[in-house]
């Protein structure tokens, strides 16, 4: 998941040239049909019934919910949505995806988000789209979709849910409606779009990887996850960030160190890596509702500042470094290049999946927490939308993760952690809500 407002940066906003897309490749024998993106590939492979790369995205209204209208809304609106009305299938080498004529089902809302999904219940949907009171929330499956591509997906189904009340809605602007065809970019691998060829010897596994960071240990909780919620001001958090001269990405960034330095007992050996998700759609023509998205990894040394304007600085100087084109560009090159290589063409899927797994077992986490902010979320009025909020998913080896959603005016955050301790939690929960008072 990834942000939606762009970083300043001093790099020129020249776009690069496009690979168009062939035509008709997300079609075959009458049948959408068509790979993972090449940011999802791995997702399908590493998952298990029980641990999912899943997130959830939901919307908070100001009336109840009626179920019934809820599933005749997302039927309608998933045929003009074949990203997302599509079934997992085995391949050789790859999972892939096929279309999906099976009627999908609302369910009630879960109590541990985001759940693992249970493909026989859904109908095969690699989603699940759960209501109660007056909140709806869509569980998905990363393996479909960034952030930014689910929340689209969400307004449109509200779109078409508000028509079926009778509810007219005047300005539609910035929603994909329902009834107007689909475009064949919404389609696309936009990694391979935007792949400029490169050496295999040329990339760079090791930046790939990246380096052990500190953990946020604790006791695991058996039932899940848990969340912690807060909505605030957005204009209060950002007048705090132009104070200080860093955006509201970076400000964020900075108090999670900050927090980590004050929450956490145990001794610190190890840096802190705060991994921002960066939504490539700002800096690359795509209008893919497929994932898009790449990660900025920001480092710094615990107790390395004592301010929380030292660590914002710091947290801003690198993303803006590491989010120029040239960075992300490469970035995509070198990811498109290593699924490329032969070995991974030739090597059978059950074979991918027992090294994968056995290096996952063996490995640690690649980062201390994530942090994304999904920017602003823009609905007409007449939707009766109070606030819009992202579920990350958290594991045992990355304990808690953050997200940010901004609905006129609030600034949603959402903690979703895995271990009982709330230490971190309420301390940088804390500061978001009231600053450094």
């Amino acid at each position: 998941m990834a942000e939606n407002s762009k970083e300043k940066t001093n790099i020129e906003a020249k776009e690069p040239k496009k690979n168009e897309p062939k035509g008709e490749f997300y079609k075959r024998h009458g049948n959408f049909w068509f790979e993972y993106d090449h940011a999802a590939r791995f997702y399908p492979i590493l998952s298990t019934k029980k641990s999912q790369s899943n997130f959830a995205v939901g919307v908070v209204l100001n009336d109840i919910i009626i179920k019934d209208v809820l599933e005749k809304a997302v039927n309608e609106v998933a045929v003009r949505f074949p990203a997302f009305k599509v079934k997992q299938k085995r391949g050789f080498a790859w999972h892939y995806l096929i279309e999906n004529n099976a009627p999908i089902k609302v369910f009630p809302l879960e109590n541990n988000v985001p759940c693992p999904i249970n493909a026989k219940e859904t109908n095969g949907y690699l989603f699940k789209l759960t209501c109660g009171g007056n909140r709806i929330e869509m569980i998905i499956f990363h393996g479909l979709c960034d952030g930014n591509g689910a929340i689209e997906f969400l307004k449109s189904i509200l779109l078409a849910y508000k028509r079926m009340l009778g509810i007219k809605v005047d300005n539609v602007q910035g929603i994909l409606d329902h009834q107007d065809p689909f475009e064949s970019e919404e389609l696309e691998d936009s990694f391979v779009s935007h792949y400029v060829p490169i050496k295999f010897g040329d990339i760079e596994f090791g930046k790939l990887l990246g380096g052990k960071p500190f953990m946020i240990k604790g006791e695991y909780l058996k039932g899940g996850f848990e969340t912690d919620r807060i909505v605030v001001d957005s204009r209060d958090i950002i007048s705090r960030s132009k104070e200080i001269g860093v955006t509201f990405t970076s400000y964020i960034t900075g108090l999670i160190a900050y927090s980590l330095d004050n929450s956490e007992k145990a001794k610190k050996k190890d840096n802190y890596v705060i991994m921002v998700p960066v939504n490539l759609r700002n800096l690359f023509e795509s209008k893919s509702l497929r994932n898009f998205v790449t990660f900025v990894r920001v480092i710094l040394k615990p107790h390395a500042y004592n301010t929380i304007e030292e660590y914002a600085k710091e947290a801003q100087r690198q993303i803006v470094e590491e989010s120029s084109q040239d960075k992300m560009a490469r970035f995509i090159s070198t990811s498109v290049r290593a699924q490329r290589s032969f070995l991974l063409q030739i090597t059978p899927l059950f074979l991918k999946e027992f090294f994968l797994k056995l290096g996952r077992a063996m490995s640690s986490s690649r980062q201390t927490i994530i942090f994304s902010n999904l920017g602003r979320v823009q609905v007409p009025v007449e939707f009766g939308v109070d606030y819009f909020y992202v579920n990350m998913n958290a594991s045992k080896k990355n304990t808690q993760n953050l997200s940010s959603v901004t609905t006129d005016g609030k600034a949603v955050f959402t903690l979703t952690r895995v271990v009982k301790e709330k230490e971190f939690s309420n301390c940088l929960l804390g500061l978001i809500e009231n600053g450094n008072n």
